[in-house]
């Protein structure tokens, strides 16, 4: 077979990212190429490999996962079969591909081997009989423990004012009424910006020197939305007593202004009835538009109730007791808490505001917005593309290549139908409505531990980017576990150095090429190795809550955001 004096040459790029040289007729079925051409690309594709392990300039025996080569490839005649050079091309291309996607998750060491990091410490079996283990890790959770001392600490309410009384129908309207004001209140408090961002802050005030389990405690900060519902629960049944007593004073002749008190009253349970039942996990779940139109509008015609109950209370309480009207009005403690939980409601909206975003493209599922905001680390934000819209929250961190003073930045990938929407538009230059004060993020309670293992997968990386980012004399040493379908390629190899310029040894895992780890053994492991005393799992909620619990059911302090966080 002759050689073409002035062969064409096509570039084609290996799964491990190869770009290589290679004969257009290679791989056809006519061999009209010779084997010192076929030898001169088989060297280019060895040379160029991104893997160059130490061993590959020693002599040593094949080892079985390599390719075999075609027996009469050695003395290259000229008339090998095109087929055998076609399935060993293949064959070396998908161990390029294993060794590519090794080394791009920081897998393999100086000599080029991957390193068993499913092969250490064997995994301790769970603490405590199973049914005290899961009552602790899953039935009374902090998040429910925290509802289950808010109704405990209103039953004892309840039984003081019954006591006082003498008898429940005896209770008085005025205390059952601030009773409802009081639980409102704090549910309106637990969820309000300001307030949550002190609570966080006092928590990380803790010292390192204090004892891990007091720092363990207060990591738990958020799980407070146990308070939030609650109190709502708890002040819905206050709400009803109110509706029963005004009823009863109604049949005793007692209110003077009695269909608009009663009609009020019902009208404001039944609003009250419908935000909780869309509230409910199950609903939330399924109809999450639902729960954020019911939670948002209905809250505030709830709200707009309770004043038009309050107005017409005080009106008959007037009117009976001859008393200014607003005289009666400033010395009901309703009025106080009602006045409080309508500033904390109006709060978010005064900042509201609109900001202009850079789109970067990352993949098909994913997008970095890029934007100029002053924020404190750990922050997240709520945005939305109307100003009453849904707002959907972001965890922001730094952007260190940005020209912009305080160049920060939030990555969304496609979980649901608006995110698809941002993912899909094409468009560089965008604005999105920011509303109320950014919140502290679950990650920010790791700066109370010594040293930390983030354990993150997809895109949960952005909201780890938040610490990663951080200069190093203002985070905690951490080590870090991403797994992530080609996380190079969807996120970007500017993420990717940023992870590893964090923690050198990070596990960047890319389950196209290697399948799904055991997280559960992983994370263990590098607790154990590293000899950290917290693990933060920023992933999807199954995920999440899985991992929490199988290092919580060992002993292993474990932390990651909640459905309600």
């Amino acid at each position: 077979m002759s050689a073409k004096k002035d062969l064409t040459f096509a570039h084609t790029r290996t799964d491990s990212g190869v770009s290589v040289s290679r004969p257009h007729t290679a791989p056809g079925p006519v061999n009209s190429f010779t084997a010192k051409e076929f030898a001169d690309y088989e060297k280019r594709l060895s040379q160029d490999s991104v893997v160059k392990p130490m061993e590959a300039h020693l002599p040593r025996e094949p080892e079985k996962s390599e390719a075999v080569r075609p027996v009469s490839m050695p003395v290259y005649p000229d008339g090998y079969d095109s087929k055998d050079f076609a399935e060993y091309e293949k064959r070396l291309n998908a161990i390029a591909h294993e060794k590519g996607s090794a080394l791009e998750a920081g897998m393999l060491n100086e000599s080029g081997t991957t390193l068993g990091v499913n092969d250490a410490l064997s995994l301790p079996d769970k603490r405590y009989p199973s049914v005290i283990r899961n009552t602790r890790h899953k039935i009374l959770n902090v998040y429910r423990r925290m509802a289950t001392l808010v109704i405990i600490a209103n039953v004892v309410a309840l039984v003081c004012f019954v006591a006082s009384a003498g008898s429940l129908e005896d209770v008085a309207a005025d205390d059952i009424a601030t009773a409802t004001s009081v639980n409102i209140f704090v549910t309106i408090a637990v969820r309000q910006e300001w307030i949550i961002n002190s609570i966080y802050a006092a928590c990380l005030s803790a010292p390192l020197t204090a004892p891990l389990r007091l720092r363990r405690i207060l990591a738990k900060v958020y799980e407070n939305g146990g308070l939030h519902s609650g109190t709502a629960y708890a002040g819905t049944v206050w709400f009803i007593l109110l509706c029963a007593t005004l009823t009863r004073m109604y049949l005793q002749g007692k209110l003077v202004n009695t269909a608009a008190t009663l009609a009020v009253s019902y009208f404001t349970l039944a609003v009250l009835m419908v935000i909780l039942f869309f509230a409910l996990p199950c609903m939330r779940l399924r109809w999450h538009n639902a729960f954020e139109f019911t939670h948002r509008f209905f809250g505030w015609l709830a709200i707009a109730c309770l004043w038009a109950l309050l107005l017409l209370v005080v009106e008959n309480k007037r009117i009976v007791t001859e008393v200014t009207f607003g005289h009666t009005l400033v010395t009901e403690p309703s009025f106080w808490y009602l006045a409080c939980i309508t500033l904390m409601i109006i709060q978010p909206w005064i900042f509201l505001r609109k900001v202009r975003f850079e789109a970067e493209d990352l993949s098909d599922h994913a997008v970095r917005l890029n934007f100029n905001e002053k924020l404190s680390p750990f922050r997240g934000v709520a945005l939305a593309k109307t100003p009453l819209g849904q707002y959907h929250s972001f965890a922001t961190f730094p952007n260190p290549s940005s020209s912009k003073p305080h160049g920060q930045s939030i990555i969304v990938s496609t979980a649901g139908d608006w995110t698809g929407k941002q993912v899909k538009d094409k468009s560089t230059d965008r604005h999105y409505w920011l509303r109320g004060v950014p919140k502290t993020g679950v990650l920010g309670m790791s700066l109370i531990f010594r040293r930390v293992v983030i354990v993150t997968t997809g895109s949960g990386i952005g909201p780890c980017l938040a610490f990663l980012n951080l200069r190093e004399n203002q985070r905690r040493p951490c080590h870090v576990i991403w797994s992530s379908p080609r996380p190079a390629a969807i996120y970007g190899k500017e993420i990717c150095d940023s992870v590893k310029t964090c923690d050198p040894d990070a596990l960047i895992w890319d389950t196209k090429a290697m399948g799904r780890p055991d997280m559960v053994q992983l994370t263990y492991n590098l607790y154990r190795q590293s000899g950290s005393e917290a693990v933060f799992v920023i992933s999807n909620p199954k995920l999440t809550r899985m991992l929490v619990y199988a290092m919580e059911s060992r002993g292993v302090p474990a932390f990651g955001p909640i459905w309600d966080s």
